[in-house]
């Protein structure tokens, strides 16, 4: 009987203590604890915003999509909680296809939270990597580039790279508004290591922007220079559309081109630049009708002012010619710029004269840069 009664006070001891461990644990040190879990189980990390459209639209008022987001799958680690890293590099090496070398490099760095190992998985790689289930290996949704025109107006859309930094073009120029605003996650991880839910909150994505340029019209204009590449043997064109009455700019095409989505095959980066805006040219016949308006404006000459075209004028030890050496005659300001008489601009100028000629093209402001909103003008 004796030994009964001990061993039911051993037991109310012990339950005693029990009770008493759980009330300092669950109560006392709640806080403590709880802080504790939390650290194990949740994995913070900063996101963005998705980044905003690029559209276009024709006469019509039809969008058309020149740049958007998609989303992908991602695979990343957090070192620290990869208990076997050797194991772990070989697995994760054969389900990617990369070297096991790279996924060692990225696991040795045990102090970081963040080190990503692919982008853009596969359907069968990312469930080959769920499957594994190896603690510290992570798989997360992410917002890609894409333009699903291709080629069309890439030297004026530019592209964004892996960190979605415009590069080039409206992306780079305008890289602060297309930019989504970062936001704040946390993952939070079962006892197993399984992803049990995501808590996020609000992210500000980027602002979207309609261009002035016409669908249709861009798109003529692109065609227009590769049907006529093999027959004038060009290497590099650009066509330049403009609304008079506003400036607006409604085609801005060049050849050759690129595909954004495919930056990377790109070898030439020189491809990357808008020739319309970057590159230095003689500007030719186009250059007559401001010399002849600088001259009318100024009263030098008038549309119905006529001279004698012999063919050459020699200017400082050089000849200029017409086209194909061709002699005109007696001709008109008027027939000048309707036959693009190279003789009667040298004309027109003369009249002018340098000083004022040089004035002229001062008030067209062809010395200062347009301030187009695009990246890069020379």
């Amino acid at each position: 009987m004796v030994r009964s009664y001990l061993l039911l006070a051993c037991l109310i001891l012990l339950g005693a203590a029990l009770i008493g461990r759980l009330s300092y644990v669950q109560v006392f040190r709640h806080g403590l604890y709880k802080a504790l879990a939390q650290g194990q189980q949740a994995f913070p990390y900063v996101a963005k915003g998705d980044r905003g459209n690029i559209f276009s639209e024709n006469k019509q008022g039809d969008l058309h999509t020149l740049a958007t987001h998609d989303t992908v799958s991602i695979v990343f680690a957090t070192p620290f909680q990869v208990a076997n890293q050797k194991d772990a590099a070989k697995t994760l090496a054969d389900i990617l296809g990369t070297e096991e070398s790279f996924i060692q490099e990225k696991l040795s760095h045990t102090e970081s939270l963040f080190e990503l190992l692919k982008r853009k998985l596969t359907n069968e790689e990312e469930q080959a990597i769920a499957q594994t289930a190896i603690p510290g290996i992570y798989l997360k949704k992410e917002s890609i580039r894409r333009y699903p025109q291709e080629t069309f107006a890439s030297q004026l859309l530019g592209f964004t790279n892996q960190d979605e930094q415009g590069q080039y073009g409206l992306e780079e120029y305008y890289q602060e508004e297309l930019d989504g605003k970062e936001g704040f996650f946390t993952t939070i991880r079962s006892p197993g290591g399984y992803l049990a839910s995501e808590l996020r909150e609000a992210l500000e994505d980027g602002s979207d922007l309609l261009l002035t340029i016409d669908y249709n019209i861009q798109a003529q204009a692109e065609a227009i220079l590769r049907r006529e590449q093999p027959n004038l043997k060009f290497k590099q064109g650009s066509i330049i559309v403009m609304e008079p009455s506003s400036g607006r700019i409604m085609a801005l095409a060049n050849i050759p081109g690129f595909d954004p989505n495919e930056y990377g095959d790109v070898k030439d980066l020189a491809t990357f630049q808008n020739p319309a805006i970057q590159s230095l040219f003689e500007p030719g016949s186009v250059f007559k009708p401001l010399t002849m308006a600088g001259a009318i404006d100024e009263g030098a000459l008038k549309p119905d002012t006529a001279y004698e075209d012999k063919g050459v004028v020699r200017i400082g030890g050089y000849k200029i010619l017409n086209y194909d050496e061709r002699v005109w005659g007696k001709r008109t300001m008027t027939e000048v710029l309707e036959f693009s008489i190279n003789t009667g601009a040298v004309f027109a100028e003369q009249q002018l004269g340098n000083a004022k000629f040089l004035q002229v093209l001062e008030r067209f402001e062809l010395f200062r840069p347009t301030g187009i909103d695009l990246a890069g003008e020379a």
